[in-house]
């Protein structure tokens, strides 16, 4: 009888693997702290830097004084909603031209168009 066939694979040791993260500056907007956390937790093994902010009014603020490359905007939110706070950050900011996807738990055709229509460049649901 043969012996049993046997594969070599090469050891895989994962801490000699760099992960590169994006030289990106990402905003994530959104009231509910279990939302906000897991948002930043996806992009946190993707990209360099992530601000946070709890309402529109506090991501107006922050698109005033640092320049975003995306920003992850909740729609409905205390204080200032996402769609008055998408349309102040488009009007007069740092982030004029920054790409601003709404993060909705609206998943209706019409919503969604609506959404685009308000200024944002997309949408998670």
């Amino acid at each position: 009888l043969a012996a049993p066939y046997r594969i070599d694979h090469p050891a895989h040791n994962i801490d000699q693997q760099e992960q590169t993260l994006l030289p990106l500056k990402v905003l994530v907007v959104d009231d509910n702290a279990a939302n906000l956390k897991l948002i930043y937790t996806l992009l946190n093994e993707q990209v360099e830097l992530i601000d946070t902010a709890h309402n529109g009014s506090q991501a107006y603020s922050l698109s005033k004084s640092h320049k975003y490359d995306v920003i992850f905007m909740d729609i409905q939110m205390p204080i200032m909603d996402g769609i008055t706070a998408c349309k102040l950050i488009k009007e007069s900011s740092l982030n004029e031209d920054t790409p601003i996807i709404a993060v909705t738990a609206h998943a209706l055709n019409s919503e969604k168009e609506q959404i685009l229509k308000d200024g944002f460049e997309g949408y998670l649901t």
